[in-house]
């Protein structure tokens, strides 16, 4: 995915506080779909908590380049961390 294009989504979604979903394929070819909260963009990745995970827990960086077919829902999520985008 275009870089700027994710990140004026991620932005967006961030501002708003509501929850992306996204196909993200890993480095053995799998491909899995994720709901995520985001929280900080930091070089060519994202941290976010998968909303599978507990609250408060489940965080992990995303390879931005990785991810396709992103997408903002209307779920709006409570931050367990502060939201740095």
């Amino acid at each position: 995915m275009d870089y700027n294009t994710f990140i004026g989504i991620i932005k967006e979604a961030a501002n708003g506080l509501r929850v992306v979903r996204f196909d993200y394929t890993k480095k053995d070819g799998t491909t899995n779909t994720y709901e995520v909260e985001p929280y900080k963009v930091e070089g060519v990745y994202v941290w976010a908590r998968k909303t599978t995970e507990p609250s408060g827990t489940g965080i992990r960086k995303f390879f931005i380049e990785n991810v396709e077919n992103i997408r903002i829902l209307e779920t709006v999520y409570v931050p367990c961390w502060d939201v740095e985008i």
